[in-house]
């Protein structure tokens, strides 16, 4: 059915059916056009279509399949889709809302295009279901958008739309698509891959709300741009959530969040960062902007680890690992190295006990002891010390006699035997003299600063190898604590 143009009078067709495919193509409306209730059996086309008056299409329908097109439609007066049930694609790319557009409750059960169209005031998505994929690509909201509790069941872009006003996608869903293909020969396995939400390169001059918004495909905010505050409070994120490169001059606010996988702000540029009472996953890793690389940067972040979801003080040990991993990332991301490296000496003390019952006496004796996680500088300090002191004790007991004789007494008082003393030649039967006290601190110490090795025996090779092993531990020790040896061995190694 082919209407004539221009169309001068107010055009009213309300709970009517057209059994034919209405063609409004490049048709001017003058007034009131109002479709409400009517149901299109083939779909309509308004194509490059002037609506001056009120376009009011509120509860109409489209049979099965049946495609509805808006392209460079222009919308002078209120734009009515509220609760329409659209079964096939509904194309609006280009089309101007200049007054209201109402897509409440809609039903979108095809593809939904609005790339590269304009709303000049606010435009009202809320409640509706996009069955299909939607296409907001270059879309300019002059005003607030409001997506609250909208549905989003397969592919979404919003890739380099504009906000101008607040953007509101509290509640609102973005669901994973789940196809299933039967597993006969020669035919592709079920797929549970998904295309991610896309915001990349999106504007959002009003600031954006999130809140308890549930992603549960991979989100993509990458490039995105944001002059006021940023809500993600409550938010869930089932896959991994990329915020690289993006800049948010207000808050941005993820507390109380659940991430259950990696969350990105590699190269970001933020000014206040909220994790609060954030829930963590098994595989969450948090990645903060570098302040060591220059690229990105973070002004502030709020991070309490006493009122996070299961405080690290209780639940079960996974938990607190994992809440662990987020504190030091947060921590080493804003500069706080202290918090850091507490956080990791708790970590890793927490997974001593999670391993296996013979890697817990090796991590405690080695780990802990000896290196002290790396983090605690006077214990690979104090074993260094105590290496000094045995070398010393070996070599007069080798020297002497009775030095020996005193060794293997105090040795065997607690029940340890060291066989290669027994097979020492003793030297003579008197004291040892002040002489060979000096001599044997002497070559215990030199074998510190150089690599020459004076008794060409085996011990004194495993004195000279564990003394350097123990010096490096001790300097890197040092570098993670202190940030003038931190910045020297990274020039050294540089």
């Amino acid at each position: 059915m082919r209407l004539p143009r221009p169309v001068k009078a107010e055009f009213i067709v309300r709970n009517s059916q057209f059994d034919e495919r209405l063609d409004a193509r490049s048709v001017s409306f003058a007034g009131l056009l109002d479709f409400s209730g009517t149901n299109f059996v083939k779909g309509a086309d308004f194509s490059d279509a002037q609506f001056a008056g009120p376009f009011i299409f509120a509860a109409a329908t489209t049979g099965r399949g049946a495609s509805t097109l808006f392209r460079f439609a222009s919308f002078t007066g209120a734009a009515v889709f509220a609760r329409a049930h659209l079964k096939g694609d509904t194309l609006l790319t280009g089309a101007e809302f200049h007054d209201t557009a109402r897509f409440r409750k809609v039903a979108f059960a095809g593809r939904a295009f609005f790339g590269y169209s304009s709303f000049d005031r606010a435009a009202d998505f809320a409640r509706a279901t996009f069955s299909g994929s939607a296409s907001f690509g270059g879309t300019d909201f002059g005003s607030v958008a409001n997506f609250a509790k909208a549905s989003f069941r397969k592919n979404t872009a919003f890739t380099g739309a504009r906000f101008a006003g607040t953007a509101t996608f509290d509640e609102a869903e973005f669901k994973a698509q789940r196809r299933r293909i039967s597993r006969v020969p020669g035919f592709v396995g079920s797929s549970q891959r998904t295309r991610p939400t896309a915001f990349g390169g999106v504007s959002f001059n009003g600031g954006a709300s999130f809140l308890y918004a549930t992603f549960e495909r991979e989100a993509i905010f990458n490039d995105a741009q944001a002059l006021q505050g940023v809500d993600f409070e409550g938010a869930r994120f089932d896959r991994s959530a990329s915020f690289t490169t993006v800049r948010f001059r207000g808050d941005t606010d993820l507390s109380h969040a659940l991430l259950n996988r990696r969350v990105d702000f590699t190269q970001a540029v933020l000014h206040l960062l909220d994790l609060d009472g954030v829930t963590v996953g098994d595989k969450t890793v948090v990645v903060l902007p570098d302040p060591a690389r220059r690229i990105g940067h973070l002004d502030d972040l709020r991070l309490d680890a006493d009122e996070m979801i299961g405080p690290i003080e209780a639940g079960s040990p996974d938990a607190q690992i994992r809440q662990l991993k987020l504190v030091e990332s947060a921590a080493r991301s804003a500069g706080d190295r202290d918090a850091a490296n507490k956080a990791l000496v708790r970590r890793l003390t927490l997974n001593r006990y999670t391993e296996s019952w013979w890697f817990h006496p090796v991590d405690w004796a080695f780990g802990w002891e000896i290196s002290g996680y790396l983090i605690k500088w006077q214990k690979p300090a104090c074993a260094l010390l105590a290496l000094v002191v045995l070398g010393i004790l070996l070599r007069l007991a080798r020297w002497n006699w009775k030095a020996r004789v005193r060794v293997l007494r105090w040795l065997t008082w607690w029940k340890i035997r060291v066989p290669v003393l027994t097979r020492i030649r003793p030297r003579s039967n008197e004291a040892v003299p002040e002489k060979q006290i000096w001599v044997a601190t002497k070559r215990s110490v030199v074998n510190l600063v150089r690599f020459k090795i004076e008794d060409r025996t085996a011990l004194a090779w495993l004195e000279t190898a564990s003394q350097k092993l123990l010096v490096l531990v001790l300097l890197l020790t040092l570098g993670n604590v202190w940030p003038p040896v931190h910045d020297l061995l990274n020039g050294i190694v540089g």
